[in-house]
């Protein structure tokens, strides 16, 4: 049975796919999702391998598969009852030890005598949360640590994207709950709190950010509550996954701003680090790119702009509220053109940023010993080496944290702050 065939059984007994992934990303680490797996460790034990141990048990030539405390199977089942109670099953249906249909029967007989673990399984959208309690609720290893944990963790999500794939469980639940998006999305956890149908076209973009590395899922949840008052139409994780969570046809609340959020698709992406200058992930980048042109192609905008101000197609939230979001990281990506010049790139508009290509290099003078150059446009970037006094060309500038204005050097080392530079005529 292969690994979809398990995840589509599970999706039928009622797991969500969330809820499947997790249970399967701890299935993967105990028996690698073999049926006829024996724990390793009793391989030399007994002097038999997964084969020979299986046709054993099914011939009766071995007759100590309940008490051995060998783990077995797709769950590694280990303690007697457990075990006693697979191979009662095996031999009513006449099947072997192994048989992938029995094993799954079995195992979701299981799960449904631990009443809160089952609930959560047939119900949560966060695939972190499920591998997390089956780990610790349901096969219970020894070694529960952090490293562990992050393990199935991995495992399930690795799984989610396979099995979900080309957003297959996203589509059927936001075609359940009426909901218009991109078919980027693989994840949907539907928030009550919109105000309902636009009642102005859609002509703008407004990306916010997570002010933490939170899963697409649990943003979700956060959003889901009513009490929370907030939202947005879309999630992206440092993962690069995407989820829906309002109707593109229906205004978030994100913006601070009735009128924006009437205009704007609006686009929360995850940090990958909770703090200054709050980052985010290449796949989260590259997923917001994407996201962003797809939104431009199914609404007809033909291409994007940033303009420093509301009148621009790429928006933020900080132009309608007191506030930061969307963090040092993205503001700068959105003031030096790069978001902009790679939206309209896969939108076949071209390059657009520093206002339609007018931007002209120049050469200016270093005035001051040992200035540091950063690896981005403000001071909460990483140094990458000093710049001496001197001559030195700058091809781009940017708004920034810590300066009047960044300017990005022609070597390609990095940014240095125009306070300290004369601009050489």
């Amino acid at each position: 049975m292969t690994e979809k065939q398990i995840f589509q059984y599970l999706r039928k007994a009622g797991l969500t796919a969330e809820g499947a992934a997790g249970l399967m990303g701890n299935l993967q680490a105990e028996s690698g999702l073999k049926f006829n797996n024996l724990q390793n460790t009793f391989e030399k034990k007994l002097g038999m391998n997964d084969e020979q141990y299986t046709a054993a048990v099914d011939s009766g030539k071995y007759q100590n598969f309940v008490h051995d405390s060998a783990g077995y199977g797709l769950a590694q089942w280990t303690f007697w009852t457990r075990k006693q109670a697979l191979l009662n099953l095996a031999k009513e249906r006449g099947v072997s030890i192994s048989d992938p249909n029995m094993q799954l029967v079995h195992l979701v007989a299981e799960l449904t005598t631990y009443g809160e673990l089952w609930a959560i399984l047939i119900t949560t959208t966060d695939i972190d949360k499920a591998s997390d309690l089956v780990l610790t609720r349901f096969e219970r290893p020894k070694d529960q640590s952090d490293s562990v944990v992050r393990t199935r963790r991995k495992y399930a999500r690795e799984i989610y994207a396979r099995c979900a794939g080309s957003s297959e469980a996203a589509k059927e639940s936001a075609s359940v709950h009426g909901m218009v998006g991109s078919a980027l999305a693989t994840v949907c956890v539907p928030s009550p709190n919109h105000s309902g149908k636009r009642t102005e076209k859609i002509s703008k973009i407004t990306i916010h950010h997570m002010a933490g590395n939170l899963t697409v899922e649990r943003c979700g949840e956060l959003f889901s509550s009513p009490s929370r008052k907030a939202s947005s139409n879309y999630g992206i994780g440092t993962d690069g996954r995407i989820a829906i969570y309002v109707s593109e046809s229906n205004r978030s609340w994100a913006s601070s701003s009735p009128w924006n959020d009437q205009r704007a698709v609006t686009i929360e992406v995850a940090n990958s680090k909770a703090a200054d200058p709050w980052p985010i992930s290449n796949e989260a980048y590259k997923s917001l790119v994407a996201l962003c042109a797809d939104i431009c192609k199914r609404n007809g905008i033909s291409s994007v702009n940033y303009t420093g101000d509301q009148n621009g197609v790429l928006t933020e939230h900080r132009m309608y509220a007191a506030t930061l979001c969307p963090g040092p990281t993205i503001h700068n990506m959105l003031t030096s053109g790069q978001i902009v010049n790679d939206i309209n790139t896969l939108l076949g508009a071209g390059s657009t940023a520093k206002q339609e290509g007018k931007f002209t290099p120049y050469r200016v003078r270093v005035k001051i010993q040992n200035l540091n150059i950063r690896k981005g446009p403000g001071t909460g970037f990483p140094t990458a080496g000093k710049c001496p006094v001197g001559t030195f060309t700058i091809i781009e500038e940017s708004a920034g944290a810590g300066a009047t204005k960044w300017g990005k050097l022609k070597s390609g080392r990095g940014w240095i702050s125009l306070d300290y530079v004369e601009q050489i005529i």
